[in-house]
């Protein structure tokens, strides 16, 4: 995780513009999270967390489960996303007001978890800077 986190701190560090943002990890399901062991953007988050001194908060949470993306088209993957988030309010306790943030996950495909994510904590009063992965698939994979 050290490494791949090196390699993500250039893109996190121009996403934050300078400020001190709270590094939001894409959230699994429960039951995702359960099978896994662990949850791949956490780690990410808490590497480059301990390369900048930012913080790592949960304030999503996976709101309901939905087909596995990986084999779903840009617009099934859009529909299966939106709504799949909400702010985890529990999160929210040590915040006066949400501080600004960016988004870690392990790999963007089209984007759209990062777009549900992101419209989660602004609908909550976030500013979401951007998001950061350690990959990019192929924009135009998938593209049904």
């Amino acid at each position: 995780m050290e490494l791949m986190a090196g390699l993500m701190l250039p893109a996190a560090r121009r996403v934050a513009e300078g400020t001190v943002p709270v590094l939001v990890p894409v959230p699994l399901s429960a039951a995702k999270k359960r099978e896994r062991g662990f949850n791949q953007a956490e780690l990410l988050a808490r590497a480059i967390s301990r390369n900048t001194g930012w913080r790592v908060s949960e304030l999503l949470r996976r709101s309901r489960s939905g087909p596995a993306l990986v084999h779903l088209g840009r617009r099934q993957r859009e529909r299966a996303a939106t709504g799949a988030y909400t702010l985890d309010r529990r999160a929210t306790d040590p915040f006066e007001r949400l501080p600004p943030v960016v988004i870690v996950d392990d790999v963007i495909t089209t984007g759209a978890t990062g777009a549900a994510c992101a419209e989660a904590l602004e609908a909550a009063g976030a500013t979401c800077l951007g998001i950061v992965s350690f990959c990019r698939t192929d924009p135009l994979a998938g593209s049904t």
